[in-house]
């Protein structure tokens, strides 16, 4: 992630001096926690000296008539792709750093950054418009970002390790824990017949592909895992999902199904005094 977000930082270089970025308008960051802001024609960087804190806030508000974002406030949580329809984006740090973040932001270990660079850019038509995954969304919030994609979830387990966000951040590590970075996951309590997961794309995409990863925390015996799923698109339209106990990616052909939103409902698990839950929802597309 952290060689992926200098690569990112050097190439909007390179394209703000071969002229990508003329004539597109002022994109601008503003951090409340020491009241800094930073504009840029298309792209704009921003230096924090202080570690992020519980409370603390960023904005980023696009040019006129943009509504895409690519946007990194951590060098180790990386760059994510943003589909902002009012053309703003506010992500304020809640509570649980050290729960589902990297080392570099938690403040409660030595590793933590006391400096950080927040970049921000106007994403390239191509990087948009490639079959990726759709989902991706490392900076996601249960409360909301004005961003998309976005989670909501009902049942989650009482912990910002096991928010819905959790599932969509982009981190897959499944196999060793289950209650801290990077280990995080959407953990719903243990009545599977209450708990959904809805990813909103905020604008219509053709899904080729999903694919789950279960967490696989075998220590003490803990986990089990979900058997089946039904995942409904805002069509209303259905399909049955059946997994298995492994590890590794689980792949669901969709067929180019047009939707502006999934959600993962009627979840039936293998053992009902364990624990089941996701690491990773991807819905490949475009």
């Amino acid at each position: 992630n952290k060689r992926d977000t200098y690569d990112g930082m050097n190439k909007a270089v390179i394209d703000k001096k071969a002229g990508r970025y003329d004539n597109i308008g002022a994109l601008t960051i503003e951090y409340s926690g020491n009241n800094t802001k930073s504009e840029g024609e298309g792209f704009a960087m921003l230096n924090v000296p202080n570690a992020y804190a519980e409370g603390d806030r960023i904005t980023v508000t696009l040019p006129a008539g943009q509504t895409w974002l690519a946007l990194s406030i951590s060098s180790k949580m990386g760059e994510s792709l943003i589909y902002c329809p009012n053309g703003t984006f506010t992500y304020t740090f809640g509570k649980y750093l050290e729960n589902s973040y990297p080392s570099s932001v938690d403040t409660a270990k030595d590793t933590h950054y006391v400096n950080n660079v927040i970049f921000a850019r106007i994403p390239r038509a191509d990087e948009i418009n490639n079959t990726r995954n759709l989902a991706q969304n490392v900076y996601d919030l249960k409360s909301g970002t004005g961003g998309f994609p976005h989670v909501t979830s009902v049942g989650d387990h009482d912990n910002y390790a096991f928010a819905g966000r959790c599932a969509i951040d982009g981190f897959s590590s499944n196999t060793d824990g289950h209650t801290k970075f990077p280990n995080q996951s959407w953990g719903p309590d243990q009545t599977p017949e209450d708990n959904e997961i809805t990813v909103d794309f905020g604008r219509e995409v053709t899904l080729e592909r999903l694919e789950i990863i279960i967490r696989y925390d075998t220590t003490n015996n803990h986990d089990t895992y979900f058997k089946k799923a039904v995942v409904t698109f805002s069509d209303g339209s259905t399909q049955e999902l059946e997994m298995v106990n492994t590890a590794d990616v689980q792949c669901f052909e969709l067929g180019a199904k047009k939707t502006t939103k999934m959600t993962l409902s009627g979840f039936e698990v293998a053992d009902t005094a364990k624990w089941a839950a996701i690491s990773e929802i991807r819905a490949i597309g475009e």
